[in-house]
């Protein structure tokens, strides 16, 4: 179905409700954490599969030849068994990273309410497993001498940062603010990894006083290796957008889920060799990929955004193409919508309407 562009009112650099996006100056910077290769590291000696890429053969030797006396530290028979417990792994990892703090040398949770709200963001750590871990963890940091790990890595971080920031400066991160009618990009935060080359993870850390850190930590590869651009604009505009549509999913998962529920007996194989395992994930990747495609369209970028239309329908989003449609209408009004959050209900519409018995019927007869 051919895809229909209304761009009439659209100009560029220039919102709907008359707002210029201006090109932010602090952009943030690409950062390798301690506490991200620590926890990264931790599940790679684990064997947990994510963890198990093939990264640059000297990094992968270092690990090897610092941490082979400890693969039998309590704290890799601990991350073996929150894996098969309750299934930690991917995100649930680094976001258990972003949530613990490195004091005087020690792994602590900087305060009393930290458990609890990772338990609340990922529900596959509960307190007490957490709070277990993190004494483990820290038994391993202490012993095994990660941080003189750490540091004798510096230079081949800061290459890796260097080469990613020429890459990260490209993009609009005003972007953001605008499509989804939010002010607080101040709180982003790149995060490099190199346990986990080529896989991307969101997350975030919500604070006492209300506000949030939002992550795009993205596994990387040797120095030097070659990134495409838009691919690597793509991935970035990606991550950080699964901290804005996941709880907007969520907020509308009542009426959203029956017709995803529909849906992924038809697309579940496909889905599943992605990691999204269940309806409400396919529906948070869905709106992700859509505000995707939209970041693409906004800069020009139509080659490259059909290319990705082409490729997510083949993964299983079937109805990628319409959804990124309708985000035109919600880019074109936006004197009526001031926030995504606003559009919402015309996506469950549009989503529930596609969604009907004739349809199903079509789709068992693939």
């Amino acid at each position: 179905m051919p895809r229909i562009l209304l761009f009439f009112f659209v100009f560029v650099g220039i919102v709907a409700t008359g707002q210029c996006e201006e090109v932010l100056t602090n952009i943030p910077q690409p950062k390798v954490d301690e506490r991200v290769e620590l926890l990264g590291i931790v599940f790679r000696l684990a064997g947990v599969e994510e963890y198990q890429s093939v990264m640059f053969k000297e990094y992968d030797d270092a690990i090897n030849r610092h941490f082979d006396n400890f693969r039998n530290h309590p704290v890799i028979f601990a991350a073996r068994a929150v894996r098969s417990t309750t299934g930690v792994g991917y995100n649930a990892v680094v976001n258990y990273a972003i949530h613990i703090s490195i004091e005087n040398g020690r792994i602590v949770f900087p305060d009393e309410d930290s458990d609890k709200t990772l338990e609340k963001l990922e529900p596959r750590w509960n307190r007490q497993a957490a709070r277990l871990f993190a004494k483990q963890l820290d038994d391993f940091y202490v012993k095994s001498k990660f941080r003189e790990f750490f540091e004798a890595q510096s230079e081949m971080y800061q290459k890796k940062e260097q080469q990613i920031k020429t890459l990260n400066d490209k993009i609009n991160y005003s972007w953001f603010e605008y499509f989804f009618g939010v002010d607080n990009l101040e709180h982003f935060r790149v995060i490099l990894t190199c346990t986990s080359e080529s896989n991307g993870y969101a997350a975030q850390v919500n604070f006492k006083d209300g506000h949030e850190i939002f992550f795009a930590i993205l596994g990387v590869s040797a120095p030097g290796a070659p990134y495409r651009e838009d691919g690597f604009i793509s991935w970035v505009v990606h991550e950080f957008s699964h901290s804005f549509c996941n709880p907007l999913v969520e907020k509308h998962l009542d009426k959203l889920k029956p017709a995803a529920e529909r849906v992924f007996p038809f697309v579940a194989d496909k889905m599943r060799r992605q990691a999204y395992g269940n309806p409400q994930v396919m529906l948070n990747e869905y709106l992700v990929r859509a505000c995707e495609i939209r970041y693409l369209l906004r800069h020009e970028k139509n080659e490259e955004a059909d290319r990705h239309i082409r490729k997510n329908r083949s993964l299983g989003f079937l109805w990628i193409e319409e959804l990124v449609d309708l985000l035109d209408v919600y880019e074109s009004n936006r004197d009526r919508f001031p926030t995504l959050d606003d559009f919402m209900p015309e996506i469950v519409k549009m989503q529930n309407d596609l969604v009907t018995d004739e349809y199903i019927s079509h789709l068992g007869d693939h």
